[in-house]
């Protein structure tokens, strides 16, 4: 399963589930820090299969 960590989460949130198998990645590791929830919400639609390029 696919997973975009938001910042009220830890950096090590995502390192946690990676190693439980899971993709996942910050959202401060993509660029998307400081940003609106709706704006982050309409990335993960637009690109559900290929997260880690934002």
């Amino acid at each position: 399963m696919k997973f975009l960590i938001d910042e009220n989460m830890p950096l090590s949130f995502a390192e946690i589930l990676n190693g439980l198998g899971h993709e996942a990645v910050h959202v401060f590791d993509v660029g998307l820090d400081e940003t609106d929830d709706a704006i982050i919400i309409g990335t993960c639609k637009a690109k559900p299969t290929n997260h880690h390029h934002f």
